[in-house]
């Protein structure tokens, strides 16, 4: 029962080997007979099994040792033979004594020797066009500076401050808890925007301005003149007004770009919604925003309006009634730069997700937040030929923006149909530089192999900097074509305007393609410290930003400030607009009134000029300014008797906005009737001595 077969197979399918059974059984034991044909225990073959692969991962092993060897030997006699090579040719170059010397360079050598020779050359370029002889191109370049570290710094602090709330406040939280924290982020920095800059504008300050005030220079103490305090304080709030908006901003792109990934991704078009719905939001927050400050800042409605319209302040430090009401200047400036940046939030967020909606339909590649694509970044030639298209139309869709806002007339210019162009040009012109810096990175990547860098990525850091020398080059020499296009003789107004608003956004193409570059060195320095990337990024962000913002804001920022003050011929034309309204129907005995309440020129340079040749016309013309308050009273009598009247709070009072584009009401937003010239704009102007009225007839 025991036989297994032939003699020469038993011995193989009992696990034995082809041994010879007869030798097999001579090494058994001699006092225990176990035939040769008897099958073995199944623990015994498991222990043959086991052993057999122990002795094949071995040999394995050895192989694999040996293969490793070899490779390393190879790799070692090419290394050698290269050496050599090298040194060979090494020691024919004169001047090369050691081994140390004719090493062979590295990648990482040539791009720093490239990025330096490229730094001082555009270093020197940008000196060249900051003291060139045009005053409008060093005003271009000025600005374009300016924009370009105003929103380095921006994003940096952005970027950290949003990686820590999603790293690490937020971490393993679900999806919509994440876009909820981006909402509430935005919703924060709408805030920021408003109390930072009322906090650095010195409303809040009891006396803003003093005769007392003295600062050190050269370790001397000398007096702080009032034309130098309001320069201060102007500047302060314009700052960080420009610094909190494009925060703003970004988080307004990061919770709309949340929304495209989460919610719109699946239909391509879709992508567009959040465009006119963030539109709306923005509409909204800032309507909301402007009654807060209207009611708790500037002390009511009548208080509001009352600061908006006070002119200036006077240069002349003994004029005591200027000083004591130069927080009413202080109310102006601030909600002119709150105005301004609340647009410039809208804009930017607008174009931002338009353009990521429309590479998204181009291309099928919808970028991150930041609007960078981490794979999927080589594209066709024909989505290059779209993308250039797109750029087209936004060019003529700004140049045709800039017409239509000129034929808004001039009685509208306060209302919201105005601003609403406003925004719009800025947001097509925003949108073509966010346009541009697309279709650069994609002829990057698709052309790699030209500029040794076959595989690369566009977005590793030299790639970024390549992108942003390349792009700032081009972009000067296409200002500089434009402002002599403008400076012609043969354009007209319209076509001036629209040429400066294409170059504003070449300006501000440049500091995107800068700033992408600037936050990239930051992240990737960050990652390599040691210790949590966030928190390192978040102090990296903190101490960049501490150092950057009060040089930016002394030196470019200041002469930003100056070369528009210089642009604007001195005194803005704005005031003088407001100083009448400010006193139309106004009418006082003698001409101590006049004076009072004419605009002074704060520029230093040449200013006064055109505000006296203004005030000379005006005196000259034949039209005082009592006979033009008188017409407005017959004039807003008149059109409170029309049928239409009673809508003329919705088209014209209701919804119209302040001369620097402050939305809200111009005045109670219902029909009245004057009962004299005082009463047009309902209040007198404070802290003057009361004189006798003439009053008209009813």
């Amino acid at each position: 029962a025991g036989l297994q077969g032939p003699w020469e197979d038993a011995p193989a399918q009992r696990g034995l080997g082809a041994e010879d059974p007869l030798q097999v059984s001579s090494q058994r034991s001699t006092t225990s007979y176990v035939p040769v044909w008897a099958p073995v225990p199944p623990h015994v073959l498991r222990v043959i099994e086991a052993n057999q692969k122990k002795l094949a991962l071995e040999q394995e092993r050895r192989d694999k040792e040996v293969r490793k060897l070899e490779r390393h030997r190879v790799s070692h006699d090419d290394y050698e033979r290269e050496r050599e090579k090298l040194q060979e040719e090494a020691l024919t170059v004169e001047g090369l004594a050691t081994e140390e010397e004719a090493g062979a360079v590295k990648d990482v050598d040539v791009w720093i020797g490239l990025m330096l020779l490229g730094f001082i050359t555009f270093v020197m370029v940008m000196f060249t066009l900051v003291n060139d002889d045009d005053a409008d191109m060093q005003y271009y370049t000025w600005s374009t500076i300016s924009k370009t570290i105003s929103i380095f710094v921006s994003v940096l602090m952005f970027s950290s401050v949003n990686a820590f709330i999603h790293d690490e406040l937020l971490y393993g939280l679900s999806l919509p808890m994440h876009i909820l924290g981006d909402f509430a982020q935005m919703l924060v920095y709408f805030m920021t925007v408003q109390s930072v800059t009322l906090l650095f504008s010195g409303v809040l300050e009891e006396q803003p301005f003093s005769m007392d005030k003295t600062k050190m220079v050269n370790n001397k103490e000398v007096p702080f003149t009032i034309a130098e305090q309001r320069d201060q304080k102007l500047r302060r709030m314009k700052c960080w007004a420009i610094v909190t908006a494009h925060m703003t901003g970004f988080a307004s792109i990061n919770f709309g770009g949340s929304v495209q990934h989460a919610f719109l991704r699946e239909n391509r078009l879709m992508t567009f919604m959040i465009v006119p719905v963030m539109y709306t939001f923005h509409v909204l927050a800032g309507g909301l925003f402007q009654w807060i400050r209207m009611y708790t800042i500037h002390g009511g409605l009548a208080a509001h309006h009352q600061a908006i319209d006070y002119e200036t302040v006077s240069q002349d430090l003994h004029d005591e009634f200027h000083i004591e009401h130069g927080g009413k200047l202080l109310m102006k400036k601030y909600e002119e730069e709150v105005v301004e940046a609340m647009n410039d939030v809208a804009s930017l967020c607008i174009s931002f997700l338009f353009v990521q909606a429309l590479r998204y339909n181009i291309s099928g590649v919808l970028p991150n937040n930041m609007g960078i694509e981490p794979e999927d970044y080589v594209h066709g030639a024909v989505s290059s030929w779209q993308m250039l298209g797109a750029i087209v139309l936004l060019c003529g869709g700004t140049a045709i923006s800039v017409i239509l806002q000129s034929w808004v007339p001039k009685q509208d210019q306060d209302t919201w149909i105005n601003r609403a162009f406003l925004v719009l040009q800025t947001s097509l012109a925003m949108a073509m530089a966010w346009s541009l810096l697309c279709l650069t990175k994609w002829e990057l990547a698709r052309n790699m192999s030209l500029f040794g860098m076959k595989g690369g990525s566009p977005n590793t850091i030299k790639s970024k900097i390549m992108t942003a020398v390349g792009l700032s080059s081009v972009s000067f020499m296409v200002i500089n074509f434009l402002d002599k296009l403008a400076d012609a003789s043969w354009t007209g107004e319209q076509t001036d305007a629209a040429i400066v608003r294409i170059i504003e956004a070449l300006g501000i193409l440049v500091g995107f393609s800068w700033e992408q570059a600037f936050d990239g060195g930051a992240e990737d320095l960050s990652v390599i410290c040691p210790g949590n990337t966030v928190l390192v990024k978040l102090a990296l962000a903190c101490v960049v930003g501490a150092m950057v913002v009060t040089p930016w804001r002394r030196h470019i920022l200041q002469t930003v400030m100056r070369l528009e003050e210089e642009r604007g011929g001195g005194s803005e034309d704005n005031d003088l607009d407001l100083e009448e309204d400010g006193l139309r129907g106004t009418m006082f005995e003698g001409d101590t009134t006049t004076q009072a309440f004419e605009p002074f020129d704060l520029g230093g340079d040449g200013g006064t000029g055109d505000a006296v040749g203004s005030r000379a016309s005006r005196r000259t013309s034949g039209q005082s300014r009592q006979s033009r308050g008188l017409l407005a009273v017959e004039d807003s009598e008149e059109d409170d008797r029309k049928p239409w009247s009673v809508f003329g709070f919705l088209t014209k009072q209701c919804c119209s906005v302040s001369k620097y584009g402050a939305g809200g009401f111009k005045r109670p937003p219902f029909p009245r009737r004057p009962t004299s010239a005082r009463d047009l704009s309902g209040r007198r102007a404070p802290g003057l001595p009361t004189y006798p009225q003439v009053v008209r007839p009813r």
